[in-house]
C-alpha cells in the first residue's frame, strides 16, 4: 500500500489525519484505527507528512521543500531560490503551492546564459538596469 492509498483508506474510514510540527495526529471513531493501519502509518510517515503539508515548494514540478506555516513556507521558498543552480538553455520554475495545490507564488530563475550576458553588460546603463543580483526572481502572485 502506498502513502496515497493509505491516506485514501483512512479518509474512507472517517479518520481525520493532520500533520503538525513533525507529528501525525488522527481523530477517528473508536476501533477504526487497527494495529495494521498504525504500522502502515509508521512505515509511510515521511510521505504522509509531505502529502499533508499545508505548503509545498516545487522546482520544475518536483517537491523541493514542505512547510506547515506560511512564514516557514516563505523562508523555505527563499532558501530554495538561493540554492537552486541556474540551468543552461532554460529558465527554472519555482512554485509555492498550498495544501490544495493552488499556486500562491511562481518564480522563474533566468538561464545561465542570460545571467552571463547581463553580467557582461554590467558596466552599461542598460546592463545595470537589467542585471539583478543572484537570488532575485521574477514573481507572479495569484489570488
Amino acid at each position: 500500500m502506498t502513502a496515497a492509498e493509505l491516506l485514501r483508506e483512512l479518509h474512507r474510514r472517517g479518520v481525520r489525519i493532520t500533520a503538525h510540527e513533525g507529528r501525525l495526529r488522527c481523530e477517528a471513531p473508536r476501533g477504526t484505527i487497527t494495529p495494521d493501519l498504525v504500522e502502515a502509518m509508521r512505515q509511510h510517515k515521511a510521505e504522509l507528512m509531505r502529502l499533508l503539508a499545508r505548503f509545498r515548494i516545487l522546482v520544475d514540478g518536483r517537491v523541493a521543500a514542505v512547510a506547515h506555516t506560511k512564514e516557514k513556507a516563505l523562508e523555505a521558498l527563499d532558501a530554495v531560490v538561493r540554492s537552486t543552480p541556474l540551468q543552461p538553455g532554460r529558465r527554472t520554475r519555482i512554485e509555492l503551492r498550498d495544501g490544495k495545490g493552488k499556486a500562491l507564488r511562481t518564480c522563474y530563475l533566468p538561464t545561465r546564459e542570460t545571467l552571463t550576458t547581463l553580467r557582461g553588460h554590467a558596466g552599461s546603463d542598460e546592463g545595470r538596469a537589467a542585471a539583478k543580483p543572484r537570488g532575485s526572481v521574477e514573481v507572479v502572485e495569484r489570488r
